[in-house]
């Protein structure tokens, strides 16, 4: 999944310290960086690696942003009460996200212009038809479990992981991704349908969790000058 190369893990590891010898060491004050892998070429130059890794940038004083959900939604065609629910949490990520001085418009990107094939220079050329500066995308996976009781009313419980990362339209740099995990417990309602209905409602809780501490943090990172 492209947005598992562009986000780093949720938990945070130790660096890992490396000695080199000198005999091995690369001198990039004294000559040209170069790939030890030959076949890197063929994507981007050494050159153009070199470019892209010493460009500082800068997020736009004033930004159009796109947002783009990656996967099946399922809740949209489960239930009415789902779908305007799956809706609900998709204005207040958008609302969120405007909260952010440098935002003048948050919009999600639409269906017809969403490729079928994903790659980040697709989803850089539909944002650009869109005219929107910044492009957010997020993609959620979850875990649900049922534990059903004899005497009382069945649990439903989901570990939501949602990711996150900002594609600069213009430059095509992936300045910033983040990563959130929420869980939620939901106990079966009698109006659900069954207890499906109410697995898909822990899901899209956790998820709304997620995205809330997401779009404080993009929001966070666009104001900061």
């Amino acid at each position: 999944m492209i947005l598992m190369l562009l986000c780093a893990a949720c938990e945070t590891a130790a660096p890992v310290q490396r000695s080199s010898s000198p005999a091995t060491q690369v001198e990039y004050d004294r000559q040209a960086p170069i790939s030890l892998f030959a076949d890197d070429a063929t994507v981007l130059s050494d050159a153009d690696i070199d470019r892209i890794l010493r460009f500082h940038y800068v997020p736009p004083a004033q930004a159009r942003v796109a947002v783009l959900a990656l996967g099946q939604e399922v809740w949209f065609g489960y239930s009415d009460e789902l779908a305007r629910t799956g809706a609900d949490v998709r204005s207040e990520f958008a609302h969120q996200l405007k909260t952010a001085a440098t935002v003048t418009e948050v919009s999600f990107l639409p269906t017809l212009l969403v490729p079928t094939k994903r790659s980040v220079g697709l989803f850089r050329e539909a944002a650009a038809r869109y005219q929107a500066d910044l492009l957010i995308v997020y993609q959620s996976s979850c875990r649900t479990y049922e534990k059903s009781r004899l005497f009382a009313a069945s649990t439903s419980k989901s570990f939501c992981n949602v990711e996150a990362a900002i594609l600069d339209v213009r430059t095509g740099l992936v300045p910033f991704a983040t990563a959130a995990t929420k869980d939620l417990t939901v106990s079966k309602n009698p109006e659900d349908l069954n207890i499906y209905e109410t697995m898909r409602k822990a899901e899209l809780g956790a998820i709304r969790e997620a995205l809330v501490k997401i779009g404080t943090q993009i929001s966070a990172y666009l104001t900061r000058r």
